[in-house]
C-alpha cells in the first residue's frame, strides 16, 4: 500500500511539475506574445512617419519643380526683355545713322545740283 501511495505521490509531483512547466511556458509564450505585438505596433508607427515623410518629400520636390519652373519662365522673360532692349537700341542706332545718311545724301544732292549748274553755266559762256 505505500508503494503504492509513494507511486501515486510520485505521479502527483510529476503531474504538478508538468503543470508547472505549462504554466511557466504559457507565461513565456504570453511575454512574447506582448513583446511581438509591442513591436508590431511600433513598426505601424513608423511605417506611418515613414509615409507621412515620403509625402512630405513628394510635396517639397513638387514644389522645388514649380519654383524651377517659375524661375526659368522669370528668366526666359528676363532674356526676352533684355534682347528687345538691345534689339531697340539697335534699331535707334541704326535709324540715327540713317538719318545722318539722308542728310549726308541730301547736302551731296544739293551739290551735285550746284555743280552741275556750274558745268552747264560754264559750258554756256564758253
Amino acid at each position: 500500500r505505500d508503494s503504492l501511495d509513494q507511486l501515486e505521490k510520485q505521479r502527483l509531483d510529476e503531474l504538478n511539475s508538468l503543470r508547472e512547466d505549462a504554466n511557466n511556458k504559457i507565461t513565456l509564450l504570453e511575454s512574447n506574445l506582448k513583446n511581438a505585438s509591442f513591436k508590431l505596433e511600433r513598426a505601424e508607427i513608423r511605417e506611418r512617419e515613414a509615409l507621412g515623410l515620403a509625402q512630405q518629400a513628394k510635396k517639397e520636390v513638387a514644389d522645388m519643380v514649380e519654383s524651377m519652373h517659375k524661375t526659368i519662365a522669370d528668366d526666359r522673360k528676363k532674356y526676352h526683355t533684355e534682347m528687345m532692349s538691345i534689339h531697340n537700341i539697335e534699331i535707334k542706332k541704326y535709324a540715327s545713322q540713317l538719318d545722318v545718311n539722308r542728310k549726308e545724301n541730301a547736302r551731296l544732292s544739293a551739290e551735285i545740283v550746284e555743280v552741275k549748274s556750274s558745268i552747264e553755266k560754264q559750258i554756256k559762256d564758253f
